[in-house]
């Protein structure tokens, strides 16, 4: 955890563990609502969050090197380690996310899964929604902890109080993201005129959600120029390749962009509604890109 040894696969892993989360609370929160395309958007979600969560924890494994070292991680719990909490933390909510995305498989696919394909829980919708409000709490927490893994470390650039909340409105943004744009493919050209009420809501969200998300991505240089963070290495930040990625690439793809879409009079069509999702996953991914890499002085 204090070796500066992170590469791409935790690049990964804490970018589909933050989709994994988000994408839950859009599942979540779309599952009471009914309409041809709230269902593509919760079914959809529902499904994203489980596998962007198996990816995620696919890429903790190969960045530990051995399985085994994985599979001990599991067997002790440590409230000591960051490391520790995580790995339970996402190994519980894969459990939830799966649970809670069989209610969106189809029943006559579902009763072909042994000992509880055929369950009576299937057809209350009350257990749904319980499962819904557990699982957001393991979601937050998740999204919460992609952020709090990097804040503990040692290295002065990623010790900032705003990180965590910083990586929690990434996910939910790029979570939101994700769901949407995999409801939009699973509808017909023809059906897509369902997505109506979606993306009314979802830019609706996006109006809170982003400028906030703006607020804390410059809370967050300003706390490097202010913090314990050598001037020099926050130069560095800020300017060359990472400043690039993060101003052009995070910060105005992932951010401006995005926020001059919902907030636009009138609604988000289809073909823009691809520019604004597909922004914001880039935006997503480019954030913990720079600051995995930055911090450890490899970019």
């Amino acid at each position: 955890m204090n070796e500066m040894t992170w590469n791409i696969p935790v690049v990964i892993d804490l970018f589909f563990a933050g989709l994994g989360g988000g994408s839950f609370c859009l599942a979540a929160i779309t599952s009471r609502k009914k309409g041809q395309g709230w269902d593509a958007c919760s079914r959809m979600a529902s499904f994203l969050a489980p596998l962007a969560l198996l990816i995620g924890l696919s890429m903790l494994i190969i960045d530990l090197g051995y399985r085994s070292r994985f599979l001990v991680t599991l067997k002790v719990f440590n409230l000591n380690s960051p490391m520790s909490i995580g790995v339970w933390l996402m190994s519980a909510f894969v459990l939830v996310s799966i649970w809670f995305a069989l209610y969106s498989v189809p029943a006559h696919i579902r009763q072909r899964i042994p000992w509880i394909g055929r369950l009576s829980i299937w057809s209350r919708l009350e257990y749904r929604n319980r499962m819904g409000v557990i699982g957001t709490l393991f979601s937050v927490g998740v999204m919460v902890y992609t952020g709090v893994l990097l804040s503990v470390s040692i290295i002065p650039m990623w010790r900032a109080l705003s990180l965590p909340l910083l990586f929690f409105l990434s996910a939910l943004s790029t979570g939101f993201a994700g769901g949407a744009i995999l409801g939009m493919v699973s509808l017909s050209k023809r059906n897509l005129k369902a997505m109506k009420e979606p993306l009314r809501f979802l830019r609706r969200s996006y109006r809170i959600i982003l400028p906030f998300y703006l607020l804390v991505a410059l809370a967050f240089v300003l706390s490097l120029a202010i913090s314990s963070v050598s001037r020099t290495e926050a130069i560095h930040f800020m300017t060359g390749w990472s400043g690039l990625i993060w101003w052009f690439g995070f910060v105005g793809i992932g951010i401006v962009f995005p926020l001059t879409i919902v907030m636009r009079k009138g609604e988000i069509k289809i073909p823009r509604a691809w520019f604004l999702f597909g922004s914001i996953l880039v935006g997503g991914f480019l954030l913990r890109l720079v600051l995995v890499l930055s911090g450890q002085g490899a970019l």
